[in-house]
Order: C-alpha cells, then sequence, then structure tokens
C-alpha cells in the first residue's frame, strides 16, 4: 500500500494538477466515445422488431391442438405500442410492450356478443392463451410464433395478405347505402357487407379462407344473393347459406344475425 502511494505522489510530482486533469479528462472521453455510437443503435432492436409485426395475423393452432375450422380469429400490430383483433366471436383492443423479442399483452378490453358453445370457448382459451406469451419469432415459412417463458409455442399466426379496393361506378346513383352485419353460422361467423345502390345491391361475404362478392337475384321471398358457388338467402334477422358443389338437395348452413 505505501508504494502505491509513493508511486502515485511520483506521478503527481512529475505532472503537476495530475489528478485535476485526470478528473477532466474522463467527461471528455466519454463524449468522444459516445460520438461514434452509431444513431440508432440504442432501441434498434425495438424498431425493428415492431416495424417485423406490424399488420394483420390470422391464428392457426393454439397449443398444438389446432382451431375450430372456419372460426377466423386475428391479432393485429399497430406498431405503436396497440394491438386489436378478433376472438372468432367478439373483437378486441389494448397494448403490448415489446423489446427485442420480449412480448407481453396487457389486459384487453372484449365486445360481449354471444355465439355457439364451441366458438365462445375457443375465444376464451385464444384470449388466456395472449396472457401468457413472453417471447416472438418469425420462422423460416415467414409463420409468427409466440411462446411462453420457458419458450414453448403458444400460439401460430400467419400474415393476412392486404386487401385490394374494388371501384364499381353505377350510373344515375345519388348514393350507395352500404350496412354491415355478422351472422353465427353453426361454428363459424359470416361478416356481411350490404351494398344497395339504386337497383344494384351485393353484398360481400368473408370468413376463414373465404371471400366472396354475390349479387341480388329473383326471389319468392327475402333478398337471395348468387356468386360463384354459393346461394346467400336472408329473410329478416336470419340466412341460409348454400354451397352449389354440394348438391341441389344439400342443407344450407343456417345463420342468425348476432
Amino acid at each position: 500500500m505505501h508504494a502505491i502511494v509513493r508511486n502515485e505522489e511520483l506521478f503527481q510530482t512529475a505532472l503537476p494538477g495530475g489528478r485535476l486533469l485526470r478528473k477532466r479528462l474522463i467527461p471528455a472521453l466519454i463524449g468522444v466515445v459516445l460520438a461514434f455510437i452509431p444513431a440508432g443503435s440504442v432501441g434498434g432492436a425495438l424498431a425493428a422488431g415492431a416495424d417485423a409485426l406490424v399488420g394483420e395475423w390470422l391464428v392457426e393452432d393454439i397449443g398444438g391442438g389446432g382451431v375450430v375450422d372456419r372460426v377466423r380469429m386475428t391479432v393485429t400490430f399497430t406498431g405503436d405500442g396497440k394491438v386489436n383483433g378478433s376472438g372468432g366471436c367478439n373483437r378486441f383492443t389494448g397494448k403490448v410492450k415489446m423489446t427485442g423479442d420480449t412480448l407481453r399483452f396487457g389486459l384487453l378490453a372484449t365486445m360481449r356478443m354471444a355465439c355457439p358453445p364451441a366458438v365462445m370457448g375457443q375465444e376464451q382459451k385464444f384470449l388466456r392463451t395472449l396472457q401468457g406469451v413472453r417471447s416472438w419469432a418469425v420462422d423460416s415459412d415467414g409463420k409468427l410464433v409466440l411462446r411462453d417463458d420457458g419458450g414453448k409455442p403458444l400460439l401460430l399466426l400467419a400474415r393476412v395478405r392486404q386487401s385490394a379496393a374494388i371501384t364499381i361506378e353505377v350510373p344515375s346513383t345519388a348514393a350507395v347505402r352500404t350496412v354491415k352485419v355478422d351472422y353465427a353460422c353453426g361454428d363459424r361467423i359470416v361478416d356481411a357487407t350490404y351494398f344497395n345502390a339504386g337497383e344494384v345491391s351485393l353484398v360481400s361475404l368473408s370468413w376463414t379462407g373465404e371471400f366472396v362478392v354475390a349479387a341480388n337475384v329473383l326471389a319468392a321471398s327475402g333478398a337471395k344473393y348468387a356468386g360463384g358457388r354459393y346461394i346467400w338467402w336472408t329473410k329478416g334477422k336470419t340466412a341460409d347459406l348454400y354451397d352449389l358443389t354440394k348438391g341441389e338437395n344439400a342443407e344450407p348452413l343456417a345463420c342468425t344475425q348476432t
């Protein structure tokens, strides 16, 4: 210890004011080091991760048990710390916290519509599973894998393709009336959007893996639409969905407004 003190004294003698000079150099050197850190390096992983997740994702599997056929569950990351989506029956919204490859969902607010038991049960399981997510990764197939804190896969999601807009000009029509209605059809939810412009009546129908645009045709009662292989026939708050590929005598899928 004595030798160290003597060496320090010799150093200060050789360089008068050396201690004061050293104290002044330390903050200056820190400033030089920080000046060489590339802009954007701090927090860059978070920004890159947010960009990779932004958009809508379709749930394909929950805990290795698959999902109910034709029930559309989605998660949409907006890129600003917020999230929304559908549990198959009800819409939800909330916040997420992400740092690098870690991901945590906050409390989610949901609507309270009633759907068939199988759909409701899966939705509750899905929302509970989201609360257990702790990390994320995109695999070689472009699928989003959400994992728990032990690395176990909880959810597998596929990116939803961006939709394209179609414009149809209807002559001599003052306005277009648009009405959106959700239907519970067995174990699936069908989203219907009706477009009425004068004598032109169309409906777009969407559910998991399907999108159909159908035109109004003559019917003895109610409103009947035909598009592709499907017939959509509404009567009040109910509707029947016919799949023509199943034969003329096949029973339709009965639907009720939610």
